[in-house]
């Protein structure tokens, strides 16, 4: 069943490694806050390049990590998912926000977490 949450995060993951299929641009219609070179990678201890970005939540989303579903005001009554999560050797989080929408998955955030 495509609404299946594993079958989501597989298309999602998918997406997310293959660039012609994610997309993160901000516009009035799809705000982003999307600033992986503010964020350590924990693998490299460098700023995160946006393909690794990208990977980083594929990984996430392939080991189950927990999100939460939320409803997006822009677009209107989209769908979108909420992940946060602990940087490792450090105290700061990680937020990350993620939607489809048609056949691209789109980068609302990634961004150090303020919550």
């Amino acid at each position: 069943m495509a609404n299946e949450p594993s079958e989501l995060r597989r298309r999602m993951a998918r997406f997310c490694r293959n660039r012609r299929f994610r997309r993160n641009d901000f516009s009035r219609d799809l705000p982003t806050e999307w600033r992986p070179g503010e964020v350590s990678s924990p693998t490299s201890g460098m700023p995160f390049t946006d393909r690794e970005a990208w990977n980083f939540i594929a990984d996430l989303l392939d080991e189950g990590c927990p999100w939460q579903e939320v409803t997006l005001d822009k677009p209107p009554g989209c769908k979108a998912y909420e992940i946060i999560v602990g940087m490792p050797g450090s105290k700061t989080k990680l937020y990350i926000k993620i939607h489809l929408l048609g056949d691209c998955i789109y980068g609302r955030s990634f961004h150090l977490s303020d919550r």
